[in-house]
C-alpha cells in the first residue's frame, strides 16, 4: 500500500499496490477487479491442493503442504488488503473513521463464524473418521481436507460474487442518472 500527495487536495491517499516480484504495480479500479479475482482464484486452488495433498499425501508431511500454502497466501495478499481498500475508497471523509471501525468488526465477527464452522467441520469429519476405525494420521488427513475443501469452495463463492457484484457496480454506474 502506498500513500500519495495530492497537492490539489491538500490531503493523502491511499492506494492499493500489488507487489510481484520486484515490480510493484499500482492498481487503478479497472485493474482492481481482476486483482481481486486473482486473489480468490489463488485462494481457491491453494486450499484445494492443500487438501489433495493431505488426501493424496498418505501419511501426510508438513513439506507437502508448503506449495499450497504458499499459493494461499498470495491470494490473501490479492484479495484482502485491495478488498478493504476498495470498500472504503467511497466513504465521505467524515465517515471513514466509522465505516473503517464497522468494517473492522465485521471482519472480526465474520472470522469468529468462519473459525467455529470450519472446527465443527474438521470435528465432524475427524470423529466420523475415528469411529469408522480409520488410522489416526489418517483420520486428522482427511479432516483438514475436509476443512481446505470447504476454504476453496468459499474462495469460488467469493470470486462469484465478486465477479457478479463488480459488474452489477459498473452497470450502475454507466447508467444514465435521472434527477428528479
Amino acid at each position: 500500500m502506498r500513500i500519495y500527495h495530492i497537492p490539489s487536495k491538500s490531503s493523502y491517499e491511499v492506494r492499493p499496490t500489488v507487489f510481484v516480484g520486484n515490480a510493484q504495480i499500482r492498481s487503478s479500479r479497472s485493474k482492481r477487479r481482476n486483482v481481486l479475482a486473482a486473489g480468490a482464484v489463488l485462494i481457491a486452488v491453494g486450499s484445494g491442493a492443500a487438501a489433495g495433498m493431505a488426501l493424496l499425501g498418505g501419511s501426510m508431511q508438513a513439506e507437502a503442504l508448503i506449495p499450497g500454502l504458499l499459493l494461499l497466501g498470495f491470494g490473501r495478499g490479492l484479495l484482502v488488503t485491495p478488498l478493504f481498500n476498495i470498500i472504503l475508497v467511497d466513504v465521505p471523509q467524515g465517515n471513514i473513521g466509522s465505516a473503517s471501525g464497522m468494517l473492522s468488526t465485521i471482519q472480526q465477527v465474520g472470522g469468529t463464524f468462519g473459525v467455529a464452522l470450519v472446527g465443527i467441520l474438521f470435528s465432524t469429519v475427524l470423529m466420523r473418521a475415528r469411529s469408522a476405525g480409520i488410522a489416526e494420521a489418517d483420520a486428522y488427513c482427511r479432516a483438514f481436507a475436509a476443512a481446505s475443501g470447504y476454504a476453496a469452495l468459499m474462495a469460488l463463492l467469493v470470486l462469484a460474487l465478486l465477479l457478479t457484484l463488480s459488474s452489477d457496480r459498473t452497470a450502475r454506474s454507466a447508467a444514465p442518472r435521472v434527477r428528479g
